[in-house]
C-alpha cells in the first residue's frame, strides 16, 4: 500500500518540540519527499505486469498529497513569520514610548528580559526575515500555490490543458518519445534541458561551458545563458521589449541579462534564451508545442557537435499562472 505518506514526512521532525525555522521546514520537506521518491522507485521495481501502471499512479498522488501539505505548512509558516513581524514592530513603539524617549530601551539586542512569576531570565528575540528571505518565500508559496490550482481544475473540468497535452502526445508517440515532467518553479526551461543534458550525455561544448558554474546544473545554465547574450546583444536586443512594447535599450538589456541569473526573481526562459543555450551547448535544441511542427534551434554560426538533441515541450495551459517547458524523454 503506497498511502503512509504521514510516517515518511513526520520522520524528520524536530523532536524536541522546538520552534522549526523555515530553513529546517524545508530540509525536512526535501528529506521527506527523497524518502518517499526511494519508497516509491522500490516499489515500483518490486511490483511486476500490469499492477504496476496502477503503482505508478498511486505514487504520483501520494507525492501531490504530500507536496500539498507542505505548501500548506508554508502558508503557515509565512502567515506566522508576518504576524510576528507586526507584533514586534508595534511592541518596540510601545517600548520606545514607556522609555519616556530613552534611546537604550529600544536597542536590537538579541536578548530581552522576561518575567514568569519565577523571577527574571533572558529569552531570544525572533529573528525578523530579511526582504529577499521575504521575496522568496513568497515566489514559492505562489508557485506551489500555482500547482495546486491546476490540480483542482483538472479534477473539476475538461481543461485546455488535457487537450494541449494529448496533441503533443500524439507528436511524440510515433517517435517513441513521452513527456517528462519538471518542477515549475521559475527554472523550468534550465530544469529541462539540464535534464536533457543528463539523458542523452554532456557534450565536450557543455563540459566546457559549465566548468565553474553554479550548481545545481540548471542553475548553471542561467549562469552561461545569461553570459552569452552579454556578449551578443545585436542577436537579442531586437526580439525583446519592455512593459510599453518598445525594444530594450542598452541598459534594459543589461538588467535583462542580470535577472536571469538573479536568485531572487527566478525570471522565466523563453525562445531568446533557448537560442543562446543551443548555441553555448553547440547542441540542436528541437521545442515540441501543441499548436506547430516542431521549431527545431541549431547553434549560432555553426553545426551540432552531437546528433543527439536536446528535446523539450513548450506548453502554454500546463498551469493556470502562464506558460511552462517540460523534458522530451525516450519511453522506457
Amino acid at each position: 500500500n503506497v498511502n503512509n505518506k504521514h510516517s515518511v514526512m513526520n520522520s524528520d521532525e524536530d523532536s524536541s518540540g522546538g520552534s522549526e525555522t523555515l530553513g529546517q521546514m524545508k530540509r525536512r520537506h526535501k528529506l521527506a519527499l527523497l524518502a518517499l521518491g526511494k519508497k516509491h522507485k522500490q516499489l515500483i521495481k518490486s511490483t511486476k505486469g500490469k499492477a504496476k501502471k496502477q503503482v505508478k499512479l498511486d505514487c504520483e498522488e501520494e507525492v501531490k498529497a504530500m507536496e500539498k501539505e507542505h505548501a500548506a505548512e508554508l502558508s503557515a509558516f509565512a502567515a506566522a513569520a508576518a504576524a510576528a513581524a507586526d507584533a514586534a514592530a508595534d511592541g518596540a513603539g510601545g517600548d520606545t514610548a514607556d522609555a519616556g524617549g530613552d534611546k537604550e530601551a529600544d536597542t536590537d539586542d538579541a536578548n530581552a528580559l522576561s518575567f514568569d512569576g519565577s523571577g527574571p531570565r533572558f529569552v531570544q528575540k525572533e529573528k525578523r526575515l530579511t526582504k529577499a528571505q521575504k521575496r522568496r518565500l513568497k515566489r514559492e508559496q505562489e508557485e506551489r500555490q500555482r500547482q495546486l490550482d491546476a490540480e483542482e481544475e483538472k479534477k473539476n473540468t475538461v481543461a485546455p490543458r488535457d487537450v494541449e497535452n494529448q496533441r503533443i502526445a500524439a507528436q511524440l508517440k510515433p517517435l517513441g518519445l513521452c513527456v517528462h515532467e519538471v518542477v515549475s518553479d521559475g527554472h523550468c526551461l534550465y530544469r529541462a534541458v539540464a535534464n536533457q543534458l543528463t539523458e542523452t550525455g554532456m557534450n565536450s561544448a557543455a563540459v566546457v561551458a559549465l566548468q565553474g558554474k553554479r550548481t545545481p546544473l540548471f542553475m548553471g545554465l542561467r549562469d552561461v545563458t545569461a553570459e552569452y547574450m552579454r556578449d551578443h546583444m545585436d542577436e537579442f536586443a531586437m526580439f525583446l521589449v519592455d512593459d510599453n512594447g518598445d525594444m530594450l535599450d542598452e541598459a534594459g538589456y543589461v538588467k535583462y541579462c542580470d535577472a536571469i541569473v538573479d536568485d531572487d526573481k527566478a525570471e522565466w526562459g523563453g525562445q531568446p534564451e533557448i537560442v543562446a543555450m543551443a548555441s553555448v551547448l553547440h547542441r540542436k535544441i528541437i521545442v515540441y508545442s501543441a499548436g506547430a511542427q516542431p521549431l527545431e534551434v541549431n547553434p549560432s554560426g555553426g553545426t551540432a557537435e552531437t546528433d543527439k538533441p536536446l528535446r523539450v515541450s513548450f506548453h502554454q495551459h500546463y498551469y493556470g499562472l502562464g506558460e511552462h517547458y517540460n523534458s522530451v524523454i525516450r519511453q522506457s
